[in-house]
């Protein structure tokens, strides 16, 4: 069973301002989610962001949901560590 990945306009928008050398690594491991959206590597978040879940890269993190019932991993939110979490925060309260 394969998931589709689909990024929110402000995530891509965010993920073409990552350094290039990011950029590949990252595009690695959201790729390999079409395959398990729930792998050994990604985290779930808690608290205020449950229901998200996190991939590291280095300082940089990729935030998404996965929707079991559409085969869907939309990424949300993607940035410096520093910053993500409020942007995911603002985002949640909406």
């Amino acid at each position: 069973m394969h998931y589709a990945i689909e990024f929110t306009p402000s995530a891509d928008k965010a993920f073409r301002k990552l350094p290039k050398n990011v950029q590949r690594i990252a595009r690695d491991r959201i790729d390999t989610l079409a395959g398990d959206p729930r792998p050994p590597f990604a985290t779930p978040l808690r608290w205020g962001l449950k229901g998200l879940w996190k991939i590291r890269i280095g300082d940089y993190r990729v935030a998404y949901t996965v929707q079991d019932e559409k085969l869907i991993v939309l990424v949300v939110g993607v940035g410096d560590r520093k910053e993500i979490y409020p942007i995911l925060e603002r985002m949640k309260n909406r």
